[in-house]
């Protein structure tokens, strides 16, 4: 799945937090599986485990080294950030949520570490020119189809004719029937979005928010938690630009 990353590189590449962030996660897969061997009655071998948890920080940490590959150079709109902070606060946002182990996100769980995976890579096709068939290559089928999933197909370029509002209308209603999987991984997107509207102009800070309540219609009954954030970081910003006024 990740033959193209030697372990070398991977560690000598990858940032400390990308670093320290992995042995968090590792630690609480440690933690599931000896949980899984307690209710089973029985216990995942020492090698078996050992296995799973060096697959895993492989997969883990090559997902960051290719998120920062892939989008090397790029910047924020309106902030001077290198935009891969972008998607590693994504990341970063779904595996505290996903640690919570409230009953909202039990279900989530079997999923946890492609979901995180597909979080840091949710723009790299849509933004980065990278190809379906080197996410799945590197990184399997599942994380592939969340990756198209969370694609815009309603852009500019593939619909010149058609105007902003019935893009967004309509790439509201595709997303209306994506995966939960994904859905999820687009409230933590759009969380994160709308977390620093203050730093954009006006204009586009209204039609953003405004854009975002829409979409939250196609993504209600996945997360509570990111759905009322979302919702009042949104209500409170446009309700400040009419008192502004």
């Amino acid at each position: 799945m990740t033959e193209s990353y030697s372990e070398n590189e991977i560690v000598g590449r990858v940032s400390v937090r990308g670093v320290n962030y992995f042995f968090q996660c590792l630690n609480e897969l440690s933690d599931f599986l000896d949980i899984m061997g307690e209710e089973s009655g029985g216990s995942v071998s020492t090698y078996s485990k050992g296995v799973i948890l060096r697959q895993t920080e492989i997969d883990m940490i090559a997902s960051q080294v290719f998120a920062e590959q892939a989008h090397a150079g790029q910047k924020r709109k309106y902030v001077d950030e290198d935009y891969v902070e972008h998607p590693i606060r994504v990341r970063n946002i779904l595996a505290e949520l996903l640690d919570s182990k409230s009953e909202e996100m039990t279900k989530f769980f079997p999923s946890k570490k492609d979901i995180i995976i597909a979080a840091i890579l949710h723009d790299t096709v849509e933004d980065c020119n990278v190809s379906l068939d080197v996410i799945q290559d590197k990184f399997g089928f599942y994380v592939r189809r969340l990756v198209s999933e969370l694609t815009n197909k309603y852009t500019k370029d593939n619909y010149p004719e058609l105007n902003r509002q019935t893009r967004k209308h309509l790439e509201a209603q595709r997303i209306r029937n994506i995966s939960n999987e994904a859905k999820l991984i687009k409230l933590a997107d759009r969380l994160d979005n709308v977390s620093g509207i203050q730093n954009s102009p006006k204009d586009f800070g209204k039609k953003y928010a405004q854009e975002t309540l829409h979409l939250l219609t196609s993504l209600i009954g996945v997360n509570t938690v990111l759905y009322d954030k979302i919702t009042k970081i949104c209500e409170d910003y446009l309700n400040n630009i009419k008192t502004d006024k």
